[in-house]
Parts: structure tokens; sequence; C-alpha cells
């Protein structure tokens, strides 16, 4: 009888083992980070390229003198900055189309063949409710070469 019940644990103790890998893979399916579509430049034009700083390195803010756009709740956003600075600059303000504000600082610059990396910076926002939200990124400042 001991022998029976040793093996019914057994048995169980394997096929939770195998359920839980069924289901790590179908969340893992489900959760396929968003990011913004690739942005290419034009020949003598420069852009500012930000990816979340965490696990994903989602794709999260694209800045060039025609383009801005964010990646809000897994959708694009276009921005418009407010007083934009000569560039590269570490400090930006961005607003959207219902006038809420975006923060980026941009700190640690190295500088790098064709451009700038920050290797760490911040996206501060609101929520809808008044918290201030933080999100750590990196960042790359580009200019694409005249050929």
């Amino acid at each position: 009888m001991a022998l029976g019940c040793a093996m019914r644990i057994f048995l169980l103790a394997i096929l939770g083992f195998l359920l839980s890998g069924c289901a790590s893979l179908t969340a893992a399916d489900k959760s396929e980070p968003l990011s913004l579509s690739p942005k290419t430049l034009a020949a003598g034009e420069c852009g500012l390229y930000i990816w979340a700083a965490d696990r994903a390195k989602t794709f999260t803010l694209f800045a060039s003198p025609r383009e801005i756009t964010y990646l809000k709740a897994g959708q694009p956003i276009a921005l418009i900055e407010n007083n934009p600075p000569a560039l590269p600059a570490t400090k930006r303000e961005f607003v959207d189309a219902e006038g809420k504000r975006l923060n980026l600082t941009l700190l640690s610059p190295q500088i790098i063949d064709g451009g700038t990396r920050y290797k760490s910076g911040r996206l501060t926002s609101l929520s809808d409710d008044g918290w201030e939200k933080v999100m750590p990124i990196v960042g790359l400042y580009a200019c694409q070469p005249i050929v």
C-alpha cells in the first residue's frame, strides 16, 4: 500500500510539472511585448531612440524632427515637443493631444561612433488618477550619414 501511495504522489508530481510547463508556454505567447514599429532616418537626419530599461527592452519612444511617437498602453501615440531644445538634449518635455505631459531625462551619456548612448534615464508622466509614474529607460541619439 505504501508503494501505491508513493507511486501516486510521483505521478501527480510529474503531471503537475507537465501542466505547469504548458501553462508557462501559453502565458509566454500571450504576453509578447508590444513595441513601436522600426523607425528609419533620412540621410542627414538625427533621431532619439528610447527603450524601457527592463527585461523586455521594449522600444518606447522615438523622436526626430518630423515625428515623435510614444508607446502608451500598447498603442503608438503622436506627441509634440514643448520648447524643442538644441539637440541632443538631456531633458525634454513632450505633450500628447490631450495635453498630458511626458518628461524625459537622459543620464550617463557615452559618446559612440555616430551618436550618443544613454546608459540610463527616466520617462515621467502622471497617471489618470494623479500618480506620478516613472519608467527607467536607456537611449540612443544617432544621425544617419549623408551618403
